[in-house]
């Protein structure tokens, strides 16, 4: 998802977007690059959590919190699509609405 994300700044860079809504636009485009990174950093450091002999109660943790950054990185690459439809302005053609 990075790489989309830094496909839309690029395309926004290059003015694909309205004047008056690029600032707002490029902001969010930034976070949700910033908090892709970070789903994806707490993912790759989420086996050191995982002990050789845990808990019953401790894998249902890991588990929780790996189902937990799943569902955080659906939902980033859902609000990727509605950013690039906000700034290409074709809903219906992309199929996202």
């Amino acid at each position: 998802m990075a790489t989309s994300v830094d496909a839309l700044l690029c395309a926004l860079a290059a003015g694909g977007a309205n004047d008056t809504m690029t600032n707002p636009i490029v902001e969010l485009a930034v976070h949700m690059k910033l908090a892709t990174e970070a789903v994806v950093g707490a993912a790759e450091n989420l086996s050191a959590l995982r002990h050789d002999a845990p808990s019953v109660a401790a894998i249902a943790a890991w588990s929780r919190v790996r189902d937990d950054l799943i569902a955080l990185n659906v939902q980033l690459g859902m609000m990727e699509r509605i950013l690039r439809v906000v700034t290409t302005g074709s809903a219906t053609a992309t199929g996202v609405i």
